[in-house]
């Protein structure tokens, strides 16, 4: 004990956690843990954690996790996260940001990649740079505007929910007007207008929504 505070730490290797977050199942590791009594700081490395009923997985891998206790909870960053909810068709990864823990609510902001997760992707990959997530109550809600990274066009705005229960959850798509011209066309956002659409001037404004249950994915828009 230095200055009247607790000295020393914890450190561990391999850890695994599995229980229930609400009523969805919980499973979770990470390759490495320490904690310092001192100044009750944690470090994660390789974290894994998986959320929600068979067939309805939310996946999250962390590479590294940093923080310490502040008033009401923990806080810290987060670095190298990747994941996917449920049966979204959209893989999350090159995530990195700022996260709270305040009793059961844990909050993140921060910067993430966006691409299809299917065989013959739809659209290219896109970054999210002012993604706000929280978990609370056995529900994800997630905001976040997508831009097209290397014209650092603005593409859509984005809102998901998702219930860790029932595996069930939307995500609704505001396109609020993309300009095609010389310096942008179709193709730069998605490779399956290639050779069909050339020279497009314009632009495109719209809204789609994406629903996920144990019935499937459905999907649509204007």
């Amino acid at each position: 004990m230095t200055g009247g505070r607790l000295g020393g730490g914890i450190a561990a290797g391999k850890i695994r956690l599995a229980g229930t977050l609400g009523e969805a199942p919980f499973a979770g590791s990470a390759d490495r843990a320490a904690l310092r009594m001192g100044e009750m700081q944690i470090r994660l490395a390789g974290v894994s954690a998986q959320f929600g009923p068979t067939g309805h997985v939310t996946r999250l891998d962390v590479g590294e996790i940093g923080g310490a206790m502040e008033k009401g909870g923990f806080a810290g960053r987060f670095d190298d996260a990747a994941g996917q909810i449920a049966n979204v068709p959209l893989l999350l990864s090159h995530a990195a940001g700022d996260w709270r823990l305040a009793g059961a609510r844990l909050a993140i902001t921060g910067a993430i990649n966006v691409s299809d997760s299917a065989d013959v992707p739809r659209f290219r990959p896109l970054r999210a740079g002012d993604v706000q997530l929280s978990l609370d109550g056995g529900a994800i809600l997630a905001t976040g505007a997508l831009v097209e990274p290397v014209h650092g066009v603005s593409i859509a705005d984005v809102s998901i929910t998702h219930r860790l229960g029932d595996g069930t959850g939307s995500a609704s798509f505001t396109v609020p007007g993309i300009v095609f011209g010389k310096g942008f066309q179709p193709d730069d956002l998605t490779p399956l207008t290639f050779g069909v659409i050339a020279d497009a001037k314009g632009d495109l404004s719209g809204e789609g929504r994406i629903d996920w249950s144990s019935q499937g994915v459905t999907s649509g828009g204007t």
